[in-house]
């Protein structure tokens, strides 16, 4: 077999292992195990909150968003789930989100 249609066959075999481009309709069926392995950030409108924040997939993510956006109030995937284990009350939430504008933490 030729050099390059080894190399080619080893790409598509890779290209195969990797998991499918991710459409932003899909996001929020994402389950958190998931969204927590992939380098994303998504804006979403709390009605609880009555503003935007941004769930993001990890710290790394949180950084990159506060270069461009200081002010964004962003929850990672670790938060998430802390936040769903804890079965916070949307009184908490209004609390935790109160405490993250009052003392922003700098990345």
């Amino acid at each position: 077999m030729s050099y390059w249609v080894e190399k080619l066959e080893k790409l598509i075999d890779e290209n195969k292992k990797q998991e499918p481009k991710l459409k932003v309709q899909d996001i929020p069926e994402l389950p958190l195990s998931k969204f927590a392995g992939r380098n994303l950030a998504f804006e979403i409108y709390s009605n609880v909150l009555k503003c935007n924040v941004w769930f993001c997939s990890n710290k790394d993510m949180v950084k990159q968003l506060k270069k461009d956006n200081p002010e964004a109030i962003c929850y990672t995937t670790e938060e998430l789930r802390n936040l769903i284990d804890r079965k916070v009350t949307y009184e908490g939430l209004k609390q935790i989100y109160n405490a993250k504008v009052s003392f922003p933490i700098q990345h």
